[in-house]
């Protein structure tokens, strides 16, 4: 059964099935994927491509297999298999064509990407995203229609392990460069705004209906702000945020927004209010430490990075934070250290390189700052390429 999250795709057509392979494929055609018998393989092609034509899915699926019994190594076979079996639900026939084709053609980015969309559908989320990643990474050719399932696909297993800053930069870019109108889109953009790691199918069966009202809200909200629809999306979050004071991650999340809407003095009111509630509230703790960073009241700013650093010492955006509270204050040593630990942890924020470009000068250290500077660049142009057309290199995920 498909799940229920998934982004609908049909990828199995005759009319594309001989181009196909031939947009996907790395290069030409290994030595293994000529059969003994030249004649008789074309003629297994044409009628395997007629079946995928007249929608007689189990006939092609049982001829593809017996035409990679004869030739393992079949390239085309391989994909019209996993791209058939994936259509039509099959995901375990799907994925073990896939990964035997990977094998073979390990540069191209298609089988990669439907790879990793299998494994989401049997929701093994970490391997789904190493070969979602991996695909993107290599490309994808766009007459397959991958590219904006591969991104949904990523964008729900980030959801369900928890990595929602990305989530959401993947459902930005979805919602402002492609017209989605699945019922359950809001919902979905609510939960990864809210951090809360459910999927949409699974919210809608443990969460009584208040609190799905306000998720969806919540997404409705950040889709109007997102396609820059004309109405006051800000202040329909404030009667929001004031018609529900105690919603869990509601004032962080406004917070945030405020912040990008440049109201800092507002934002610290929502950070503070979200601490008063919660104290640990990790987001809400960085919010406000940058707030009062960029007064520059250090004290309580470098107080409020350690404290969420005690919790969570990967948190690549505490210790950025504080590595940038440190080189402010001329500690420059320190700032490297907390700078370097946030690299570490994430290589593809690009204002942590930057900022430690600027240490290593501090530092007399030119070499490794002109190196940092390169970096940042390159993920700067990916992340301004992002704001453009919606889309970001999958390394920057």
């Amino acid at each position: 059964m498909r799940n229920p999250n998934c982004f609908p795709v049909s990828l199995c057509r005759a009319t594309l099935c001989a181009l196909c392979f031939a947009l996907l494929s790395a290069g030409p055609l290994t030595p293994q994927s000529v059969v003994p018998s030249p004649s008789r393989f074309l003629e297994l092609e044409k009628r395997a491509d007629a079946l995928i034509e007249e929608k007689k899915t189990d006939e092609a699926i049982v001829l593809l297999q017996q035409g990679l019994q004869q030739n393992p190594g079949w390239e085309g076979g391989l994909w019209r298999l996993g791209s058939l079996s994936y259509e039509s639900g099959r995901y375990l026939v799907a994925r073990k064509a896939l990964e035997k084709l990977v094998e073979l053609v390990p540069g191209s980015g298609a089988p990669w990407a439907l790879l990793g969309m299998c494994e989401f559908e049997t929701r093994n989320y970490g391997r789904a995203l190493q070969h979602l990643q991996r695909g993107l990474s290599l490309g994808i050719p766009p007459a397959l229609d991958l590219v904006g399932p591969a991104y949904h696909n990523q964008a729900m297993a980030l959801l369900a392990t928890g990595n929602f800053d990305r989530a959401v930069t993947i459902l930005k870019g979805l919602t402002r460069k492609q017209k989605i109108e699945a019922e359950e889109w809001p919902l979905t953009m609510g939960l990864a705004i809210l951090r809360v790691p459910l999927l949409p199918d699974v919210a809608a069966r443990l969460l009584p209906p208040e609190r799905l009202g306000v998720y969806r809200r919540v997404g409705e909200l950040q889709i109007a702000l997102v396609r820059h629809e004309k109405r006051d999306a800000r202040g329909e979050w404030q009667a929001l945020v004031d018609s529900h004071p105690e919603f869990p991650g509601l004032h962080t999340a406004f917070g945030k927004l405020l912040l990008e809407m440049a109201d800092s003095e507002r934002a610290e009111s929502e950070f503070r209010t979200a601490l008063k509630s919660n104290p640990t509230d990790a987001i809400a703790q960085l919010g406000l430490a940058y707030t009062l960073m960029e007064r520059d009241e250090h004290a309580e700013a470098e107080v409020l990075s350690k404290q969420v650093l005690q919790i969570d010492p990967q948190s690549a955006n505490a210790h950025h934070l504080l590595g940038t509270l440190f080189f402010r204050q001329g500690r420059y040593d320190e700032a490297r250290q907390e700078l370097e630990s946030s690299r570490d942890i994430d290589p593809f924020l690009s204002r942590v390189h930057y900022t430690l470009s600027q240490v290593y000068l501090k530092l007399q250290r030119p070499q490794d700052a002109a190196r940092e500077e390169v970096i940042y660049r390159k993920l700067k142009d990916a992340e301004d390429l992002f704001r453009e057309t919606g889309r970001l290199p999958a390394p920057a995920y």
